[in-house]
């Protein structure tokens, strides 16, 4: 999690739903993932990019499920 200039954020973002990323509005911000399983492992894995304002939040995950780790963190650092 860090502070970026919204213009690259958003390129950044722009970059990963041109590289496939599934990417909506959520959270009053803009969430980019990827859901894969990893190869020779099958196991699941996660990449999760997020933008609001000027913050940029960033979650990966293997193995193990974050669900609702993106909205706990958006909500202790807006609210």
């Amino acid at each position: 999690m860090g502070h970026v200039p919204v213009n690259v954020g958003n390129a950044q973002l722009d970059q990963l739903a041109a590289d496939g990323y599934d990417c909506e509005e959520v959270f009053g911000g803009r969430r980019c993932q990827e859901i894969s399983i990893r190869e020779g492992y099958c196991e699941e894995e996660g990449d999760t990019h997020f933008l609001r304002d000027d913050v940029y939040i960033r979650v990966g995950q293997s193995s193990f499920p974050t669900t609702g780790l993106l909205e706990a963190v958006v909500d202790r650092v807006w609210n």
